[in-house]
């Protein structure tokens, strides 16, 4: 039997579980690293009653194959394992000279079953990784794992000691650090490394340089690289398709070790001849993917290529990297921008000058700057001047904040409103009815929309959300985003994608939305670093509704390290009191009473299990508007809980779950099942303890980076009341099939007691009827025998 998988796959790993499961038994089997020095002397040494395991058999020189085969022919049995991307190394020269030798080879070779190991998937690749990380890991940190594993657990685990070192870059491109990985132990990346084991430096840095780019098709990577050197290194398993298409990359993981092996003055040569090839399609009007972008702009090119070509993709790049703040790579990329003369388009160097040296500055370059005549342009500038009027702590809801636009109608006059307000923290009051117009007919979709977030920021530290639906709104707008008409607004759809985002999660439609989110975020400019922050709200959101405040603390914070700059006020606030909710859940003595002072803090702590945190006192619901979701189902959570209701408190919990709110269905269905109990429904309680079965197993799947028993528990977390000795004594004298009156006779004591004693015991195993108490009773205690005789 052969074993066969690319480097990383765990073949290894699968011979050893193979030799466990063959026992202990000395002389059962025999595993034997091909690799190593005596290897043929050993497979030599091994009786045909033995099995042979053989690791890293690809690596096997002709003499160990000559004993293989003597061994086979003898009647043993064998199990090899081969990595796939050296198979055409010496292993195929000994090979072939076996079956020179002898023919018969051929034969044993086709009757060898394959069995081929596949990647992971993307969630096994996680869940491998939370379970081996020595502290909960952050959504981007397990996506840049995913990514760049490519499935394989072995590189996963290499890739999380990596990350745990300090050297492992997340983002919309994870990279890996190279400078202190030979302190590390990485057996996977050292296997890795030996596939470019005796390739010339220039091989070497076409492979390094791949790592840096887009996955290409076969005709442009050979036209980039050379088609003997592209078949070199696929042969070699260090170019590899990219996922289910049929396009090819080198992996980073097998490009870090490279990189150390090649001069700087190589790598350099190789990307200015490969930027060049690329820039030529930019020329042709086909315009670079994001990565390649950058990865040109980082390039010093030669004159042979059009100082305006040039100059398009490094500006572009630098509109990229200006959405998500300024960097040492920024500022080197403007000075070479500038040494190109040519000019930055005004709103880009509005922006290049905030980022730089303050919204001040920037705001004295806009006021300088010419407003747009066209729509969109023009709208652009709008949005630019409120946010950096807040920024600069210029009040935009004074009218002179917008002095030099003259309204071109009351639609403009209404843009400015909306703008203005989204730019300030303050209840919209009297302003409320006008915002409410503007989102149920402004022209502009983009402002129709920020006006229904602009409703919803207001409305929800209230408990509150607007009647009128932001979604349709929303997908309307989505149309337009990373159109390159548009592209001059990809700040403003940002702050939209955000807020939307923010309206999901208090209209407890994230779920429902999450796709369609993730679809906005790619369309737009630098649409990769727009998904790790989206990632991290979507995390956040998950660990809390499984009661875990802690992790959604962490995910949150790394959310605001990630978010766009150019935000307008209002969005960013929230962000903050939301993260100012989650830290004090964090802190809160949850054995404790709690005080509650915001909404938010309310709605956390109810989600993370709290039912006591909302107060009811603090919702206040104005017209055209409704209770938010979350603060309605907390409501009539309580009233259910203040009237001891079990049954809608179990409707309740069953309403959470639908809704993937773990820890608040977990306190509603404990509470329901406390009650029954009380109440000696066992039947009831059955259910109770179903539901809460499934509770507790979505708890774990979705926190797999804990423990069961090191989650924190909500309040109201139940325990399982246990029987006293008599309710156990008729318990399982009832289960024996003896009636009430025998039971009676033998605890001396009356039948009522008896029927009472048997009605606790059911109610508190869950057991529906008496027939049931047998297997509650053996599940329950192990000592319990059906059929033993009680004295």
């Amino acid at each position: 039997m052969l074993v066969l998988g690319e480097t990383g796959l765990g073949q290894g790993h699968e011979l050893r579980a193979v030799q466990n499961r063959l026992g202990s038994a000395v002389g059962r089997s025999e595993l034997i690293d091909c690799a190593a020095p005596g290897a043929a002397e050993r497979v030599a040494a091994v009786q045909p009653h033995r099995v042979l395991l053989l690791d890293r058999l690809e690596r096997a020189g002709l003499e160990t194959l000559r004993a293989l085969k003597s061994f086979v022919d003898a009647g043993g049995h064998a199990i090899g394992a081969l990595e796939i991307s050296e198979l055409r190394n010496s292993y195929s020269d000994a090979v072939e000279a076996l079956v020179t030798e002898d023919p018969s080879t051929l034969a044993s070779l086709e009757h060898a079953v394959r069995i081929r190991l596949e990647p992971f998937g993307v969630q096994q690749v996680a869940d491998l990784a939370h379970r081996h990380a020595q502290q909960p890991l952050d959504s981007a940190t397990v996506g840049a794992i995913q990514q760049l594993s490519l499935g394989r657990p072995y590189w996963a685990l290499d890739l999380l000691t990596i990350a745990e070192s300090g050297q492992l870059v997340p983002g919309p491109q994870p990279s890996i650090r190279h400078e202190r990985l030979h302190e590390l132990n990485l057996p996977a990346m050292q296997a890795a490394s030996r596939l470019a084991h005796g390739l010339d430096t220039q091989t070497l840095a076409a492979a390094a340089v791949l790592s840096e780019l887009d996955p290409l098709d076969q005709a442009s990577a050979e036209e980039l690289t050379g088609g003997d050197l592209l078949r070199e290194l696929t042969d070699r398993g260090i170019a590899v398709q990219y996922g289910s298409t049929d396009l090819l990359h080198v992996p980073e993981f097998i490009a870090v070790p490279l990189r150390s092996t090649i001069s700087s003055q190589e790598l350099e040569v190789t990307r200015q001849r490969i930027t060049e090839g690329l820039l030529s399609l930019e020329m042709l009007g086909l315009p670079l993917s994001d990565r390649d972008a950058e990865f040109c702009a980082r390039t010093p090119l030669s004159s042979e290529i059009p100082r305006a070509a040039q100059a398009a993709v490094l500006h572009r790049v630098l509109e990229q990297r200006l959405t998500f703040g300024v960097d040492g790579l920024t500022r080197a990329l403007f000075l070479r921008a500038g040494a190109l003369g040519q000019p930055l388009d005004p709103q880009t160097r509005v922006r290049a000058l905030a980022g730089l040296k303050g919204a001040p500055t920037g705001l004295s370059a806009l006021v300088e700057t010419a407003i747009p005549a066209e729509p969109v342009p023009r709208l652009a500038h709008l949005n630019a001047w409120a946010v950096l009027s807040a920024e600069s702590g210029v009040d935009p809801s004074d009218p002179h904040a917008f002095a030099q636009l003259d309204p071109a109608g009351s639609s403009e006059a209404a843009t400015a409103l909306v703008l203005s307000r989204l730019n300030d923290t303050e209840p919209l009051g009297s302003d409320r009815a006008a915002i409410a117009a503007c989102a149920a007919s402004h022209p502009s979709p983009e402002v129709a929309c920020a006006a229904g977030i602009l409703q919803v920021l207001d409305a929800v530290p209230r408990g509150a959300v607007p009647a009128r639906s932001l979604a349709a709104a929303a997908r309307t707008l989505t149309g337009r985003m990373g159109l390159p008409e548009s592209r001059v607004l990809h700040h403003l759809h940002g702050s939209i994608l955000l807020g939307w985002a923010l309206n999901t999660l208090f209209t407890d439609t994230l779920r429902e939305h999450a796709e369609d989110l993730r679809g906005v975020a790619r369309r737009l400019p630098a649409g990769a670093s727009h998904l790790i922050w989206l990632g991290h709200l979507e995390a956040a959101a998950g660990a809390l509704s499984a009661g875990d405040a802690h992790h959604a603390l962490l995910e949150w914070q790394r959310m605001e390290q990630r978010l766009p700059m150019f935000l307008p006020k209002r969005l960013t606030h929230t962000v903050a009191l939301i993260a100012r909710a989650l830290t004090a859940e964090k802190h809160r003595d949850r054995t404790a009473p709690s005080s509650v002072d915001t909404t938010f803090t309310g709605m956390v702590g109810y989600l993370a299990g709290r039912l006591e945190a909302l107060d009811p006192s603090v919702v206040r619901i104005d017209v055209e508007e409704q209770p938010a979701p979350l603060v309605a189902i907390a409501a009539a959570h309580r009233r259910a809980f203040d009237q001891q209701n079990p049954v809608e408190l179990f409707r309740i919990a069953e309403h959470l779950c639908d809704g993937e709110h773990w820890a608040a269905a977990e306190n509603a269905a404990s509470a329901a099942r406390r009650i029954q109990l009380k109440r000696r429904a066992s039947g009831a309680v059955g259910r109770c303890d179903r539901l809460l079965e499934r509770i507790d197993a979505a708890i774990t799947l979705s926190l797999p980076w804990r423990m069961r028993e090191q989650i924190p528990r909500p309040t109201q977390q139940p325990t399982r009341t246990p029987l006293t000795a008599r309710e156990r004594t008729a318990a399982e004298l009832a289960a024996q099939g003896l009636g009430n009156r025998e039971i009676a006779e033998r605890m001396g004591c009356g039948v009522r007691t008896v029927e009472s004693h048997i009605a606790q015991a059911r109610a508190k195993l869950g057991a529906a009827n008496r027939s049931e108490l047998v297997e509650r009773l053996a599940q329950e205690h192990a000592d319990f025998t059906f059929g033993a005789r009680i004295p």
